[in-house]
């Protein structure tokens, strides 16, 4: 259940917590990165079809 990986990486945050939260914020910043990469191919892609 979803409950149960919520639990998970609650303890995950209590037992190492900086690298965690270094983890995160890198899982978070490549997602932006990636998503501002797509956005700019499809504004550049589109008008071009």
């Amino acid at each position: 259940s979803p409950l149960c990986g919520i639990v998970v990486v609650v303890v995950f945050f209590i037992s190492q917590p900086s690298s965690a939260w270094r983890f995160i914020c890198f899982l978070i910043f490549r997602l932006k990165v990636l998503q501002l990469l797509s956005t700019a191919v499809v504004l550049y892609w589109v008008p071009c079809q």
